[in-house]
C-alpha cells in the first residue's frame, strides 16, 4: 500500500479558498445567531408578560388559572419555543463551521510541513 501525501490531494490554493469560504459562512452564521438571540429574548419576554397577565386575570383555582394561561398564551408560547429552537440550532451550526475551519487549519499545517520536508529533505531542519 502506498502512502498518499496530503499535498497530492489538496493544494495550498484550494485550502486558502476553502478557508475564505468557511470564514464567510462563520460570519454569516454569527449574524444569524445574533438575530435569533434577540428574537428569542423578545419572544420570551412577550410570553412571560402574557402569562402573568393571563394568570392574574383569572380568579379560579391554581389548576384552572394554569389551564387559562395555556389557552390564552398559546401563540406567545409557541413563538418563544420556536425562537429558542432556532437560537440553539444557529449556535450548533456556528460550532460546526468552527470545527470545519479548525480541521482545515490542521490540514493546512500538514501541507506546509510536507512542503518544508519536500524542499529541505527529511534529514534537514526546515529553517
Amino acid at each position: 500500500m502506498t502512502t498518499r501525501r496530503v499535498i497530492d490531494v489538496i493544494s495550498p490554493v484550494e485550502i486558502v479558498e476553502e478557508m475564505q469560504r468557511l470564514n464567510r459562512l462563520v460570519d454569516e452564521q454569527r449574524r444569524e445567531m445574533e438575530h435569533w438571540a434577540v428574537e428569542y429574548a423578545e419572544a420570551e419576554n412577550e410570553y412571560r408578560k402574557a402569562k402573568a397577565n393571563a394568570y392574574l386575570s383569572n380568579t379560579g383555582t391554581v389548576p384552572e388559572r394554569e389551564a387559562h394561561v395555556d389557552k390564552v398564551c398559546e401563540r406567545e408560547r409557541k413563538r418563544a419555543h420556536i425562537a429558542e429552537g432556532m437560537r440553539k440550532q444557529s449556535i450548533e451550526a456556528h460550532r460546526g463551521l468552527l470545527v470545519q475551519l479548525q480541521v482545515l487549519q490542521t490540514v493546512s499545517n500538514l501541507v506546509r510541513s510536507e512542503m518544508d520536508l519536500t524542499r529541505t529533505g527529511a534529514d534537514q531542519p526546515p529553517f
